[in-house]
């Protein structure tokens, strides 16, 4: 039994490791082109009643690198078998990194599901809009008390699995709400606008984004043969770096427009001011929004 275990230690670990290390490439290399896409259709997006979500996504996301480039420094830290004093700093910094980490997914999730209702019902129900829009209060709001609760079950040893399981089944029934979506814009693929910018086809995308990553936690309960919270906790490890990447290719694939602008980013002459010099793309944010206003907006 012993051996048994730590075989599935082991096979954990390595599972763990690559998916890690799979995940942090394109979480390294994607965030600069999602930062110059959210600069690019801020102002045009203000006018939608997602806009206060997607906004908040994009403060989370922010807050959400500078912890990881911290744990990655802690690791260092940790790696180098310093003295006391670093070392004790590391712990410190790596305690924090993944309580702060494992805060934002959690919140992130719910606030996913919020998101597609929020489409859902604003497409169906166009009047009901003023009734589904969020304040940033309101979504801080959701923050403090997914913060409190974390701290309750720290400190009162309080069981989380039957949450963790509830808010990702919540999760993956809410991205079903996709499917109907799809299925109504397909229906007017008649239409010119449909035909252009394929929505139904962006739409899709965001189901299989959040479903696909989200299932790279399912092998954990076959490789672990451990009790089921020691697997939660694994899990939510994993879903610290799939969330802020689901985030991003939801966002950067929901509409044609935001696709286009992506993908004019990645041509040759646009990648290193991307990358290496985001503090010119603000005096240039207006100039390439008319450049790029030939795109149709694209929709759902």
């Amino acid at each position: 039994m012993p051996n048994d275990t730590l075989q599935s230690s082991e096979n954990y670990n390595s599972y763990h490791y690559i998916l890690i290390f799979i995940y942090m490439i394109p979480i390294a290399i994607i965030f600069p082109f999602y930062i110059h896409v959210f600069r690019i259709n801020q102002e045009r997006d203000k006018a939608t009643p997602m806009f206060p979500m997607i906004n908040h996504f994009h403060k989370i996301l922010k807050i959400v690198y500078i912890f990881m480039y911290a744990g990655f420094i802690a690791n260092i830290g940790l790696a180098l078998e310093a003295k006391s004093f670093v070392l004790w700093i590391s712990v410190s910094v790596m305690f924090i990194v993944v309580f702060m980490l494992d805060l934002s997914a959690e919140v992130s999730h719910f606030l996913l599901s919020l998101l597609v209702i929020q489409r859902f019902i604003v497409y169906f129900f166009p009047t009901a809009e003023r009734l589904v829009k969020f304040s940033s209060r309101t979504l801080w709001s959701i923050h403090v008390m997914f913060c409190l609760l974390m701290i309750i079950e720290v400190l009162c040893f309080v069981s989380s699995e039957m949450i963790y399981i509830g808010f990702n089944c919540f999760l993956l029934a809410s991205a079903l709400l996709y499917i109907p979506l799809a299925l109504s814009i397909r229906k007017m693929s008649h239409l010119a606008s449909a035909k252009l910018n394929k929505p139904q086809r962006h739409v899709m995308w965001q189901l299989i984004a959040i479903v696909v990553l989200k299932m790279t936690c399912v092998p954990v309960f076959w490789i672990v043969e451990d009790d089921v919270m020691t697997v939660i906790n694994k899990c939510k490890l994993i879903d610290s770096f799939s969330t802020p990447l689901i985030i991003q290719l939801s966002y950067l694939g929901c509409n044609r427009r935001n696709l286009q602008t992506f993908l004019y980013s990645l041509k040759l002459k646009n990648v290193f001011k991307v990358v290496c010099c985001p503090w010119i793309q603000r005096s240039q944010v207006e100039d390439q929004s008319i450049n790029l206003s030939w795109l149709s907006p694209g929709g759902y």
